[in-house]
């Protein structure tokens, strides 16, 4: 999924910088779209005026409405959950442990979560695909089509690396259901709930005994560090 902004907001360096990493990316995204019968991938269209306009409207309404962090998890839209992938990208986009609620970032997350989906709409609408191999499931760009692909009947195949950073060697799986690259985090404390009193416990003291030992691994390399 190519994904070029070009924006009258921003600077006229940073559009160069888009167009010439459009350009860039043309002659090797041609050449694997040829060896699957494709033309072309999809793109996504920040400056669809018609897109932008639902988006915004959309991404206003639900931000002005959100209560909770769970409120944020539970955004669907066409059956496709949103929220998930709002939540995943706004920590890795802006590095914060948890979602800050009334942070205007998170709304515009929320917009381009809605641009995305009606651009992926719009593709599958006009192409009849078959296969989609995204290099990830998760975030906004990879999870959206992978669960739109995946719920109109495709199959899906992710890449996968072979080893941790290995970029020499790659080979596809079949995503399944779960389209998760991660366990399901958000229901860990549910779970927990669930345990016996004795079981809960247990669990608490493995817990704390290994965050001891991460702890004084942590300062030990600390102290090496500033006695080297």
């Amino acid at each position: 999924m190519e994904n070029v902004q070009l924006s009258f907001k921003k600077g006229l360096v940073q559009n160069l910088k888009s167009l010439i990493r459009k350009f860039r990316t043309y002659k090797i995204l041609k050449r694997l779209f040829s060896s699957f019968g494709v033309s072309q991938g999809v793109i996504i269209n920040y400056n669809n005026f018609s897109f932008f306009e639902k988006a915004e409207k959309k991404a206003s309404k639900i931000f002005n409405n959100l209560n909770s962090i769970d409120d944020v998890y539970k955004i669907k839209y066409k059956s496709i959950n949103l929220g998930k992938y709002i939540y995943q990208s706004y920590l890795r986009d802006h590095n914060q442990p948890t979602i800050d609620l009334n942070d205007i970032r998170l709304r515009e997350i929320i917009k381009k979560s809605f641009i995305i989906f009606f651009n992926v709409q719009e593709y599958f609408s006009k192409n009849n695909v078959k296969i989609l191999i995204p290099s990830h499931t998760g975030y906004l760009y990879y999870g959206i089509i992978t669960e739109y692909a995946f719920k109109r009947g495709c199959k899906v195949f992710r890449v996968k690396q072979s080893g941790f950073r290995d970029t020499t060697s790659t080979h596809l799986i079949r995503v399944d259901n779960k389209l998760s690259e991660a366990p399901p985090t958000h229901n860990y404390k549910k779970i927990f709930d669930n345990f016996s009193f004795k079981n809960k416990n247990k669990l608490k003291f493995i817990i704390k005994k290994d965050m001891s030992s991460v702890t004084a691994f942590f300062v030990g390399l600390t102290i090496s560090f500033f006695t080297i």
